[in-house]
Parts: C-alpha cells; sequence; structure tokens
C-alpha cells in the first residue's frame, strides 16, 4: 500500500491535534539546539578537555540506561 500527500489533502486535524503537534516539534526543536550547544559549553567549562566531556557524557547515558528500566 503506497500513501502519498493527495491521500492527506482532504483531512482537518482539530485545533487540539495541532497543538499537540507544535508542543512535539517546539520540544524536539529545542532539545535539539541545547544538545548541539551543550557540547560547546561543557567543553570550554571543562578547559577545553574533550576526555572531560566524553566522561560526562558516559555517565549521563550510563545514567539513562540504569533508570529507564525503572520507570
Amino acid at each position: 500500500m503506497k500513501l502519498s500527500l493527495q491521500d492527506y489533502q482532504g483531512v482537518h486535524f482539530s485545533f487540539n491535534i495541532l497543538a499537540l503537534y507544535l508542543n512535539r516539534l517546539l520540544v524536539q526543536f529545542g532539545s535539539g539546539v541545547i544538545g548541539i550547544f551543550q557540547v560547546i559549553f561543557l567543553f570550554e567549562k571543562f578547559n577545553q578537555s574533550v576526555s572531560a566531556v566524553a566522561l560526562v557524557y558516559v555517565g549521563m547515558f550510563s545514567l539513562t540506561l540504569l533508570l529507564t528500566p525503572l520507570s
């Protein structure tokens, strides 16, 4: 089954669905921007030490790995 944009031309979404979509779009965009500039901020904060920044990320991802099953 192949879907195209023409299949959705007659669909009108409610305001609540559009607001939810906009909310998710803004959250993902904000997270992406923070993700890009967080590396630069940490790099400058740790006196341009790549190993310190990598260690912070290893710690964050390890914590996420351990706590995700509990949630």
